[in-house]
């Protein structure tokens, strides 16, 4: 993301276009963010139009290298009381509850850096899993549940 001021100097209709690339990849894509109108535009496919004040806006603009909709997360509708997943700092365990007796397909532990570090894959059908995590180091772990229903992800700290 790189941020783009405007000067200009009339009210009124104003463009921003790309005039000449040098050692940008033909497959790289280049959009403008307009982020008052909420508009992302490909700047390699033509120029951006908009209508702004005479002035110099400093914040309104943002060059970005992929769209927004790269960016998103499709959020199913999920229950959010599913899967609930604690960490037992007396036990030094993770409780994974599981009230609606959901098939547990699997579970993982992943540290903050992505690294997996402990996986178990034979959870079934229970109302309450215990994963041993005594050997963890203090940090923030990802624990990812697979259910037959939903993945579920939950930030936990174990101390």
């Amino acid at each position: 993301m790189l941020p783009l001021g405007v000067n200009t100097s009339e009210n009124g209709s104003n463009m921003i276009s790309i005039d000449k690339l040098e050692n940008i990849p033909d497959s790289m894509s280049i959009f403008l963010s307009d982020k008052q109108l909420g508009v992302y535009h490909n700047l390699k496919e033509g120029e951006y139009s908009f209508l702004c004040q005479a002035g110099v806006h400093l914040a309104r603009f943002e060059i970005v290298f992929c769209n927004a909709d790269t960016l998103s997360i499709d959020t199913a509708e999920i229950e959010y009381d599913i899967i609930d997943i604690l960490y037992d700092r007396d036990n030094k365990n993770i409780t994974i509850l599981n009230p609606q007796n959901l098939s547990l397909e699997g579970c993982e532990v992943i540290t903050i850096l992505g690294q997996r570090v402990l996986e178990s894959n034979d959870l079934t059908i229970v109302n309450e899993a215990k994963l041993d995590v005594k050997y963890l180091s203090t940090g923030t772990y990802v624990v990812k549940v697979k259910t037959d229903k939903e993945h579920i992800s939950k930030k936990v700290i174990v101390n």
